[in-house]
């Protein structure tokens, strides 16, 4: 291996992306988001992790009575810890935020992209039965406003992992 985890070939294609904003979603995608941003971030890249969580989501955990749940605040932080070590152990510098004032998840990443002048910004998108004009997540709401390229990490594996003993290419 190459660099900080990438083949000589992955390596010869510089991306040019040294300010990338991750998105950590607090799904099971979240190793998906950090192996892209490891995989398309230059050497010298500094990568920002940006978690957001609902302020609603921090009412219901216990102040009403009800039996307090997981803090989702330390579940936030220990996933923003293990994404920044995973960055650095690759080499790569890394900056973990995370937001709880109120802000939904599509425009905290768009005004944090534009604060740190990201120039590439990587989000999980879910899997939808509905098509992309009846949908309002977050991977659309940040490819509609950003003014910068989004890479979109399908969560989970859409083509099931099986060994290839050989390819076909085909030309006309």
């Amino acid at each position: 291996e190459v660099g900080h985890g990438r083949s000589s070939a992955e390596t010869a294609y510089d991306s040019g992306f040294n300010r990338v904003l991750a998105y950590v979603d607090g799904t099971d995608a979240v190793d998906q988001v950090v192996n892209s941003a490891i995989g398309i971030a230059t050497p010298d890249a500094v990568c920002h992790l940006l978690r957001v969580l609902p302020l609603a989501s921090l009412y219901a955990t216990g102040r009403v009575g009800l039996s307090a749940g997981p803090d989702l605040r330390d579940e936030a932080w220990l996933q923003l810890f293990k994404a920044r070590k995973k960055l650095e152990k690759h080499g790569l510098a890394a900056k973990s935020r995370l937001i709880f004032e109120g802000q939904t998840a599509g425009p905290a990443i768009i005004d944090q992209a534009r604060a740190m002048q990201a120039q590439l910004i990587v989000v999980a998108a879910r899997r939808h039965l509905l098509p992309w004009w009846l949908r309002d997540g977050v991977a659309e709401y940040v490819v509609r406003h950003a003014n910068v390229p989004v890479l979109i990490v399908p969560e989970g594996n859409l083509i099931p992992q099986r060994k290839i003993d050989h390819v076909d290419i085909h030309f006309n």
